[in-house]
């Protein structure tokens, strides 16, 4: 494979730059800070879905949006046919609607269709139920409603895992088929 051409926005230290690629090989120079190890982490971002250096890509992008936002769900690619995409994130953090106090989970989704999601964008919309006020039934439902939306997708699954308060496990679970749980 041959990458031409990287667009980085909000991506580390990179407002905002392109970078393009020439056959053979491509040397990185710059001062210490310039940025030139997070181009090559954007690359292991874009073929691995996830940071070579973090635990989570919440360090890699830039939040602004806390409010359940599904107009920042991207496609990346559309594909010929169904493709099969399993996505884990520990980003998930919304607010009891009774307390207020903060819910945090791992949220599992397991999709196949042929619209790619991007990761970038799905990661921002997960962060941007940081202050959204519902329970996690609520939660799980719209991230399920949302995502079938915005990628058409033939079979989904969504799974809301969060953290025990109160004593109580509630892990909701939203699927297309029982196939897919």
């Amino acid at each position: 494979m041959h990458i031409k051409k990287l667009k980085l926005n909000h991506f580390r230290n990179h407002p905002g730059k392109t970078f393009e690629f020439t056959n053979g090989y491509n040397c990185f120079y710059g001062a210490n800070g310039a940025g030139k190890t997070n181009v090559l982490d954007a690359l292991h971002f874009l073929s691995e879905g996830k940071s070579y250096f973090t635990r989570t890509d919440a360090n890699a992008i830039e939040f602004d949006n806390y409010y359940s936002d599904a107009d920042s769900l991207k496609i990346s690619k559309v594909h010929e046919t169904g493709q099969e995409y399993k996505i884990q994130s520990d980003l998930l953090r919304s607010n009891c609607r009774v307390t207020n106090q903060p819910d945090w989970g791992d949220i599992f989704i397991h999709m196949v269709g042929k619209n790619e999601p991007n990761y970038t964008s799905l990661a921002e919309y997960i962060v941007s139920h940081r202050k959204v006020s519902h329970f996690h039934e609520e939660i799980n439902e719209m991230v399920f409603t949302h995502l079938m939306q915005a990628y058409e997708p033939d079979e989904l699954m969504v799974s809301c895992l969060y953290t025990r308060r109160g004593g109580l496990d509630i892990n909701p679970i939203r699927a297309t088929s029982q196939e897919m749980i």
